[in-house]
């Protein structure tokens, strides 16, 4: 309808222009032809309604910008940025405490039909460790509430995470009775459930050594 509307109005132009050239006006007929009417101009301006907005789900960059519950910071937040946190280890230290998100998995764990997460967050405190917990990130009415975390262990090093069926499924290897902190060998399976906003282990899944 805007195609024709302004194409009406450029013949209109037109022909107007051309009868001034020459003397002449333009004659009724020419301008009824061209001009729309009322109905016509308001259909033409008229915009498309706004499609309402989904409920919001947890996605990639609000996970990398929630504040998570932190054992190792002053207040026991993380407030992340761009998926990190850092603060001094003490008043005046050139230690610090830093906590970045690392791996996460989508899916919905309590089953509302909405998307939530599972997140490695990955916490160092100025020493060797580097120390590993799980949270589940639970969306509900656009607000997003943090379990609190589930210690996983030091220098871990996580393998796969994933979600399915409402359970969160978890793989990582650990340090063996003969490995060093920074060589964990030992490869671990276990699954956790979002219950009542915490993290509870799932004891009917397979845990402990897979062998690898």
């Amino acid at each position: 309808m805007i195609k024709k509307y302004f194409g009406k109005l450029l013949l209109t132009s037109m022909v107007v222009f051309g009868l001034a050239a020459c003397g002449g006006t333009p004659s009724a007929a020419t301008t009824e032809n061209a001009a729309s009417t009322p109905e016509e101009s308001m259909e033409a301006t008229q915009l498309p309604e706004a499609s309402a907005i989904p409920s919001q789900e947890v996605r990639e960059s609000t996970l990398l910008n929630l504040t998570y519950p932190s054992t190792y910071t002053s207040d026991g937040t993380a407030a992340m940025v761009d998926g990190q946190y850092s603060e001094e280890a003490s008043p005046g230290s050139a230690s610090m405490i830093t906590v970045k998100v690392g791996e996460y998995a989508f899916g919905d764990l309590n089953d509302d039909g909405l998307q939530d997460a599972a997140v490695i967050l990955i916490s160092e405190t100025g020493g060797s460790g580097t120390f590993f917990d799980l949270v589940g990130v639970n969306s509900q009415d656009g607000n997003f509430t943090v379990s609190d975390p589930i210690y996983l262990g030091d220098r871990i090093q996580v393998k796969s995470i994933a979600i399915h069926d409402g359970m969160i499924n978890l793989t990582y290897l650990t340090q063996g009775p003969d490995d060093n902190m920074a060589s964990p060998t030992e490869e671990m399976a276990q699954s956790y459930t979002l219950q009542d906003g915490a993290l509870q282990t799932d004891m009917s899944s397979e845990v402990g050594s897979t062998g690898g």
